[in-house]
C-alpha cells in the first residue's frame, strides 16, 4: 500500500509540475504577444500621416495578426529545438558510457538523416512561407476592396469575378500551408521506419554472433535508445523546419 501511495504521489506531483510549467509558458507567451502587439499598433498610430497614406493597410493588418503570431511561434519552436537538442546530447552521453556501438550507430544514422532532411526542405519551406505572407496581403486587400466597393460590385454584377480571384489566392495559400504541414510530419514517419529497420537488422546480426543472454542487454539498451531518440530527432527535425516557416514573420516583426 505504501509503495502504491508513493508511486501515485510521484506521478501526481510530476503532472502537477508539468501543468504549472505549461500554464507559466503560455502566460509568458501571452504577455510577450500583448506587449509586442501594443507597441506595433501604437507605432502605426503615431506614424506621420504621409507615411500612413503610403503604407499598405492590408500588410499592416497581416503584421498585427499573422506576423505577430509567427514571431511568438518562432520563440516557442526555438525553445523546443534547444530542449530536444539537450535531450539528444544526454542520450548520446548515456550511449557512450554504456559503450553501445549499436546505439551510437543508431544515433549517427538518425542524425545524418535529420541533417540531410533539413537541408533538403529548408529552402522549400522558407520560400513557401514568404509566398504565404504575400498571398495573405492580397487576400486581405481583396476583402477590403470588396467591402468598400460592394455597391459597384452589385451594380456591375462583378460578384463571380471577385469571388474567383479571392478563391484562387485563398486556395494557393492553403495549398502551400498543407504542403508545409506534410513536410513537418515527415520526419517522424521516416525516422520511425529507419529506427525499427536498424533495430531488426541489429537483432539479426547479433543472433549469428552472440548467445541469447548476451543479446538481451544489448537489445534492451538499443531499444531504449531508439524509443527515446526517434521522438527527439523527429521533434528537432520537424521544429527546425517549422522555424524556417515562421522566420519570415519573425524577421518582419524584429525590424519594426
Amino acid at each position: 500500500i505504501l509503495f502504491s501511495i508513493i508511486v501515485i504521489s510521484i506521478f501526481f506531483f510530476k503532472n502537477l509540475f508539468l501543468l504549472f510549467a505549461l500554464y507559466f509558458e503560455n502566460i509568458t507567451y501571452l504577455k510577450i504577444k500583448k506587449d509586442i502587439s501594443s507597441k506595433i499598433f501604437y507605432k502605426f498610430l503615431i506614424e506621420d500621416l504621409i507615411i500612413q497614406m503610403k503604407s499598405n493597410s492590408a500588410e499592416n493588418i497581416r503584421i498585427l495578426f499573422q506576423d505577430l503570431s509567427q514571431s511568438i511561434e518562432y520563440f516557442r519552436h526555438t525553445i523546443i529545438y534547444l530542449r530536444e537538442g539537450l535531450t539528444i546530447i544526454a542520450i548520446l552521453c548515456f550511449l557512450i558510457i554504456g559503450s553501445s556501438i549499436y546505439g551510437i550507430s543508431t544515433f549517427v544514422l538518425l542524425a545524418i538523416i535529420s541533417y540531410f532532411f533539413l537541408n533538403l526542405v529548408k529552402s522549400r519551406v522558407s520560400r513557401a512561407a514568404k509566398q504565404i505572407l504575400d498571398l495573405q496581403v492580397k487576400i486581405i486587400q481583396k476583402i477590403q476592396n470588396a467591402i468598400k466597393g460592394i455597391k459597384e460590385i452589385k451594380i456591375f454584377s462583378l460578384e463571380n469575378k471577385i469571388f474567383e480571384n479571392f478563391q484562387k489566392d485563398f486556395y494557393s495559400t492553403e495549398k502551400k500551408k498543407v504542403i508545409n504541414d506534410i513536410i513537418f510530419r515527415l520526419p517522424k514517419i521516416i525516422l520511425e521506419l529507419l529506427g525499427i529497420t536498424f533495430l531488426v537488422i541489429s537483432l539479426l546480426i547479433l543472433s549469428f554472433k552472440l548467445d541469447l543472454k548476451e543479446i538481451i542487454p544489448i537489445m534492451t539498451l538499443l531499444g531504449v535508445a531508439i524509443v527515446r531518440l526517434i521522438p527527439s530527432f523527429s521533434a528537432i527535425t520537424s521544429t527546425g523546419a517549422k522555424i524556417r516557416a515562421v522566420a519570415p514573420g519573425f524577421n518582419i516583426i524584429s525590424k519594426l
